[in-house]
């Protein structure tokens, strides 16, 4: 899969999720695609750098068949994991603090059906009780810029991840997410597999 070839295979689905957030007409979180709090977004605002921070999740997901994301948004990470093979299944859990967010996951939920569930809650009290139920073979940590939220999301997944689980992390260039990864590191919990100017791909060690 090159960018062309995403480009092709994204931008139908992604034209109706924008359609979906200018309707509502609140201005967007920071999302895949697009900088924090803007209104009347188009798909030609979305430069090069955005489609290749887009095959990096997509290739991240290929060879997964359960992701638990953290930060659903818009839906476009989702849209990329769920695009990325036919099988995938992706759980997400959100605050759900913008009004375009369940139509946009209503829209996902027509086309992708039961791959795609939406928990709406903060990470830190919906994971414990999920993890009772369910178990994932990779994750996605794309929400809350908070020690104590990222914090808690790393020792959630990190306690209830198998040996060599693969996490992405999105926002990298955050200091704040930076030190909590390297904490992880140097604690010996996780490895670095993978990082770029943005994200970073770590594994599970147990």
């Amino acid at each position: 899969m090159n960018r062309l070839e995403l480009i092709s295979k994204l931008n139908p689905h992604l034209l109706k999720l924008i359609d979906i957030v200018n309707d509502v007409g609140v201005p967007m979180e920071g999302s895949l695609f697009f900088d924090d709090q803007v209104r009347d977004i188009n798909i030609d605002q979305i430069d090069v750098y955005k489609y290749e921070k887009a095959l990096s999740l997509y290739r991240f997901s290929q060879d997964k068949s359960n992701i638990l994301e953290i930060g659903f948004n818009s839906g476009f990470s989702a849209l990329v994991f769920l695009l990325s093979n036919d099988t995938v299944k992706v759980t997400s859990v959100d605050v759900c603090s913008y009004p375009y967010i369940p139509p946009c996951y209503e829209y996902l939920r027509s086309v992708f059906g039961d791959r795609i569930k939406l928990l709406p809650g903060s990470s830190v009290d919906v994971l414990p009780d999920l993890f009772k139920e369910q178990t994932f073979d990779s994750y996605f940590i794309d929400g809350g810029h908070s020690d104590e939220v990222t914090g808690a999301d790393f020792n959630n997944i990190i306690d209830n991840a198998t040996d060599k689980s693969e996490i992405l992390v999105d926002d990298y260039n955050f200091p704040l997410i930076e030190r909590i990864v390297l904490r992880h590191v140097l604690n010996d919990q996780i490895e670095i597999l993978t990082e770029n100017k943005e994200n970073i791909t770590v594994r599970v060690k147990k």
